[in-house]
């Protein structure tokens, strides 16, 4: 995340959503030589969830997250596969995965809805490519000086139904 120190990293989280559990694995390279990892544990005695996170079915047109008064909205064709989950990032942030039927369909129209609601954002993508047969399709985008930004990564195996999509918001 941007706010957090520079380093590889691992992130679990786990949350109560009124359907299941959803164990949230965040995992962050960095590129460079190899180092041997260090282990910290800041979780200390972990209590009872404080709060349940909804879980509503969602599809193309629902609120995806809000950010700084600005809502995005599932891309069309798209589902949730979870509920959106508010993660760390600035003052703000969250984290969803979707179900697409296409991975560059879902990342453009992501992207466009965001350009579209600020003239100062700056979009990057969308970027596809292949890995061991897999289409990876990624993007971001961000409000520079006090703005919001999120990422988003699609990728659909040749014989999945459909491209999984994973989206990270923040908030300065």
């Amino acid at each position: 995340m941007p706010d957090e120190p520079s380093g590889d990293r691992a992130n679990l989280e786990l949350w109560a959503t009124s359907r299941a559990p959803v164990l949230l694995v965040s995992i962050d390279k960095i590129r460079g030589e190899p180092r041997h990892p260090a282990v910290t544990d800041e979780v200390g005695d972990a209590s009872a969830p404080s709060t349940t996170v909804e879980h509503a079915e969602r599809s193309e047109g629902d609120a995806l997250f809000t950010e700084q008064g600005d809502t995005l909205h599932l891309p069309e064709d798209a589902r949730s596969l979870m509920p959106t989950i508010p993660t760390s990032g600035g003052t703000g942030g969250s984290t969803s995965v979707l179900a697409a039927p296409d991975p560059g369909d879902a990342v453009g129209a992501l992207l466009d809805e965001a350009a579209a609601l600020s003239q100062d954002g700056e979009t990057t993508g969308p970027t596809t490519s292949t890995v061991d047969g897999v289409d990876v399709v990624t993007g971001s985008f961000v409000i520079p000086a006090g703005g919001w930004e999120f990422w988003v990564v699609a990728v659909r195996a040749p014989d999945d139904d459909a491209a999984t999509v994973y989206v990270t918001s923040a908030a300065d």
